[in-house]
């Protein structure tokens, strides 16, 4: 529950309606990975999130005098240091030629590319969080997190490119698509 572990915490009365957007947009991740339509279904997972966080700043409307704007470059921000990690991230080497990963693979790709990936979430609001209009601790909070839930939607479809050149229906069961999709859209 998103309520309890402390996230979404301005959604009170509003709950209903945001656990109500959460499973149209899952059902309609799950519909469409079941009707082959995996590309599609892809694309929806990864904008399903930042969607969702856009209703929530909208709903809780915590910036009555400022105008989703900042909120949007927020966003911005974090799809496109979204796309340049995941385009770089799918440059890198995964291993030795023998198909096991060698201790440069392992240290980059554990250690090394998940700070730089938090520090690229996390530039464009601490650019903001500098001005004295957006210091305070509920600006750096809602500032994260709409740069992150962009940052990872943009990686995800970088990174699942492969799978949007197959076409619109490629071809394979659809029930561990849809289980991989949900994982993606939702759970990354």
């Amino acid at each position: 529950n998103l309520y309890r572990l402390g996230i979404f915490q301005h959604l009170r009365a509003e709950m209903r309606y945001f656990r109500i957007s959460l499973m149209a947009g899952a059902a309609i991740v799950l519909g469409l990975a079941l009707l082959g339509f995996y590309p599609v279904a892809l694309v929806t997972a990864a904008v399903l999130v930042p969607l969702l966080m856009v209703m929530y700043v909208y709903v809780v409307d915590i910036y009555e005098d400022e105008p989703l704007s900042i909120i949007g470059a927020t966003m911005i921000w974090g799809v496109g240091a979204g796309i340049l990690y995941g385009l770089f991230s799918r440059a890198l080497p995964t291993g030795s030629a023998f198909g096991e990963p060698d201790a440069t693979a392992i240290v980059l790709s554990g250690l090394v590319m998940p700070l730089v990936e938090g520090a690229l979430m996390l530039a464009g609001p601490l650019f903001l969080l500098s001005s004295r209009r957006f210091n305070d601790v509920l600006d750096g909070a809602t500032f994260g997190a709409a740069s992150a839930v962009s940052f990872a939607g943009a990686h995800v479809l970088v990174q699942a490119l492969p799978l949007v050149n197959a076409g619109l229906r490629p071809d394979g069961d659809p029930l561990p698509w849809a289980v991989q999709l949900l994982s993606l859209g939702l759970l990354q």
